[in-house]
């Protein structure tokens, strides 16, 4: 493992979030893995553990949420964009978990750590994202769990 790996898993990462979301640039992403659960029928498995790529941004106030298999870096579902219009529910909870529900009943709760081990295509990567989280952490506090 170098830091190189981890470099290249960041923006496999990006590509991963670049592909569902059409304004990828106006977001800082940070990998998240928890649960999500939908309400529409065949979209997903209710509850079952996913890996996250989140994004987040400011103008507008918005958080993304798009599922990806590990190891194979595949999105599992679309993305779900969460802000002002939809959100009804989010909450800080302990040990670096929140959780996020929309209008319609879509249900996220994420973990998001500042060092983190993954396994990809059969080897095994540090990700760091120590500065990511902690903004990630403001972002929540400051701007998005206050809509």
């Amino acid at each position: 493992m170098t830091a190189d790996d981890g470099a290249r898993l960041k923006a496999d990462l990006h590509q991963i979030f670049d592909r569902q979301v059409s304004t990828f640039g106006s977001y800082n992403l940070i990998y998240g893995y928890g649960s999500a659960e939908y309400p529409e029928p065949g979209s997903g498995a209710r509850g079952s553990r996913r890996d996250f790529i989140v994004g987040y941004c400011m103008k507008p106030v918005e958080v993304v949420f798009a599922p990806f298999l590990l190891p194979d870096l595949a999105p599992v579902e679309r993305a779900t964009a969460v802000n002002a219009t939809n959100l009804a529910f989010a909450e800080i909870g302990t040990d670096s978990w929140y959780a996020v529900e929309t209008n319609i009943g879509a249900r996220f709760g994420v973990t998001v750590r500042g060092r983190v081990r993954l396994t990809v295509g059969g080897s095994t990567t540090w990700l760091e994202q120590d500065a990511d989280a902690e903004d990630f952490a403001r972002f929540m506090a400051d701007e998005f769990a206050v809509l």
